[in-house]
């Protein structure tokens, strides 16, 4: 993919971090909406780095948002529909295949110096996401 970084999936950015926490209070509050200031005091967060979140989430169509006296935010799909590497990569772009971690492409060693031990880790990691969904933290 041109223009789109690709990334590890060996760290959570602090916004990947919201954004699952985030629509986890939402699916847990389904049906109610609700607020960015709910969320936000509920996750302990900035208001309005959380608002940047919730923007691409509702981008992504993972929730859906309503301005108004009644507004506020309710999942797009069903929980069970919502996965946390969907979460994921609405907020840091499409997870990476397991690369080498030294990102060199060639070796001049007889293997890796790590035994795959990295790579492991980035498919567990992608394997976890992709089977864990909202409902099971509703």
């Amino acid at each position: 993919m041109h223009g789109v970084q690709q990334h590890s999936g060996l760290q959570l950015s602090e916004a990947a971090t919201l954004a699952i926490h985030a629509c986890s209070l939402i699916a847990m509050k389904s049906p109610e909406r609700v607020t960015g200031a709910q969320l936000a005091a509920w996750i302990q967060a900035s208001q309005h780095h959380l608002s940047k979140v919730l923007a691409q989430l509702v981008k992504a169509e993972i929730i859906e948002g309503t301005r108004g006296v009644n507004g506020g935010f309710v999942l797009a799909k069903q929980p069970e529909e919502v996965s946390f590497l969907q979460i994921y990569e609405a907020i840091e772009g499409p997870l990476a295949p397991p690369t080498c971690p030294c990102q060199r492409g060639y070796c001049k060693l007889r293997g890796c110096l790590f035994d795959g031990f990295l790579g492991r880790i980035q498919r567990e990691f992608r394997e976890f996401f992709e089977k864990k969904t909202l409902r099971e933290v509703i």
